[in-house]
Order: C-alpha cells, then sequence, then structure tokens
C-alpha cells in the first residue's frame, strides 16, 4: 500500500508540474496569438520550447525525493512516510548525487525522446512511396523503441540510487 501511496504523490507531483505548463502555455498564447493581427509564431515557439524545457527541468529535480522514496522502502523496510522523511534528509553530499542522477536521467529522456522524433520523421519525404502502413510501422517502431530504452534508463537510475545508497550507508556506518 505504501508504494502506491508513493507513487501517487509522484503522480501528483506530475500532474501539478503538467497542469502548471499548460496554463504557462496557454498564457504565452494569449499574448503571443490573437484573432486581431498576425500571430507572433516566432515568440510564441521561442516561448513555448523555454518553458517545456524549463518545467521539465524544474520537475527532474524537484522530483528525486519522490523517486527515491520506494527505493528506500523497500531497502530499509520503513513505512511510506517515513521513507519519504527520510528521502529529504539524507545529507547534502548524497542529496546532490541523487538530484545530478535525476537531471541526468531526465536529459537521456529528453534526447530519447528527440532521437524517436527523428526515427518518425525521417521517412516522411518518402511517404508516398512507402505508403500509411509503413509509415504507421515505423511510428509504431519509435514509440517501442523510446519505451523501451526509456525502461532500460528508469532501471538504470534505480541501480544508481542504490549504488550510492550502499556507498552512503558504508560511509555512514564506519
Amino acid at each position: 500500500m505504501g508504494m502506491i501511496a508513493l507513487q501517487t504523490a509522484w503522480l501528483a507531483l506530475l500532474a501539478a508540474t503538467f497542469l502548471a505548463w499548460f496554463k504557462s502555455i496557454e498564457w504565452v498564447a494569449s499574448t503571443h496569438i490573437s484573432a486581431a493581427g498576425e500571430p507572433d509564431l516566432v515568440g510564441y515557439s521561442i516561448w513555448a520550447i523555454f518553458l517545456t524545457l524549463g518545467f521539465y527541468t524544474a520537475f527532474a529535480l524537484v522530483s528525486w525525493p519522490l523517486s527515491i522514496a520506494p527505493v528506500l522502502m523497500l531497502l530499509d523496510r520503513r513505512p511510506s512516510i517515513s521513507s519519504l522523511g527520510l528521502s529529504l534528509k539524507l545529507g547534502r553530499e548524497f542529496t546532490g548525487k541523487l538530484a545530478e542522477i535525476n537531471l541526468v536521467m531526465g536529459i537521456v529522456t529528453l534526447a530519447l525522446m528527440v532521437l524517436a522524433m527523428v526515427f518518425s520523421a525521417a521517412p516522411l519525404p518518402f511517404s508516398d512511396e512507402l505508403g500509411a502502413d509503413a509509415m504507421r510501422l515505423v511510428w509504431v517502431g519509435s514509440v517501442v523503441f523510446f519505451l523501451v530504452a526509456s525502461g532500460f534508463f528508469q532501471v538504470v537510475r534505480v541501480k544508481a540510487f542504490i549504488a550510492f545508497w550502499e556507498t552512503f550507508r558504508g560511509s555512514a556506518s564506519s
């Protein structure tokens, strides 16, 4: 039950971040695209990219306690609230490493998104020759590639968390 509560908290943070991002994009659209005149698409695009990367980075920086709490719950056999509390007070050095891992894995996920978009868009100039079914197959392949690679890097992130935890526990006990 504790794992469900921690994952629900992580999803709530994700939903709040998404809602804040959506509201900011709504603001950008209302200030750069109006029915009265020419839309400022360049300005809109700049703000949309800036805000999207900003919210993505902010989520990666603040979500690591909710990402590590289930691991701490399993490693130390703690209740969910206790593991969440422990994830917030692990010490400056360990906390810095965890935030760094989460940020790097966020960058890797961002790179995977870009790579999947490139894979899915590469055959577009040949779509007339390939046909709709081949294009759907390429898109499905791109999505499967992203999901498999993203899942792999999530496992790498958890493994890095555990390795740092073992190092931290070893140095704390000696």
